[in-house]
């Protein structure tokens, strides 16, 4: 009985300890409003592999579910560093590097090209690159998920006074 409460203990101090640890990068959805809307999410930290990077000048990634005027679609976007002759903000275009989109304006991320990150913000204005229409507006917000230490850590914290009356019972 004795070791069935020490295992018990072990156990529940390990899960507690674990579940700190174990913290999922947050999603955040973007939200382009303007002539062309687009939504997308990214992380807020994403990975980068070191070919889509270009120190000084900004990166390139795939979106997770970009859609361009509501239609689901396969581009790429590139985020521009301030620096960059575009002078920051984003454009988003196809494997034939057709452009559905290519904005200026403050730059989107922080951190260095190989390591971006990505913070909410509301109402940042941009302006299309090519024309200079400034109708352009993004929204970065985080999108609720449930992370699955949380889970564990919950469904564990329910478990054990279970098995600690069970042990009474013995």
């Amino acid at each position: 009985m004795k070791l069935f409460s020490r295992i018990t203990l072990v156990l529940t101090v390990l899960i507690l300890l674990g579940a700190g640890g174990a913290k999922a990068d947050t999603l955040l959805s973007f939200d382009l409003t303007g002539p062309t809307t687009a939504t997308f999410e990214l992380y807020a930290h994403p990975l980068i592999s070191p070919g889509d990077a270009d120190p000084g000048g900004g990166f390139t990634v795939d979106p997770i579910d970009l859609k361009i005027n509501g239609v689901a679609s396969n581009d790429f976007l590139a985020f521009y560093s301030s620096a960059n002759d575009m002078g920051g903000a984003f454009a988003a275009f196809s494997d034939d590097f057709d452009f559905d989109f290519s904005l200026t304006g403050p730059q989107v991320y922080s951190g260095h090209e190989w390591a971006p990150v990505f913070r909410p913000t509301s109402g940042m204005s941009m302006t299309d690159f090519v024309d200079g229409n400034g109708a352009y507006t993004l929204t970065i917000s985080p999108v609720s998920t449930s992370e699955p230490s949380s889970a564990l850590l919950l469904g564990m914290a329910l478990l054990l006074p279970l098995g600690l009356g069970l042990q009474r019972l013995r």
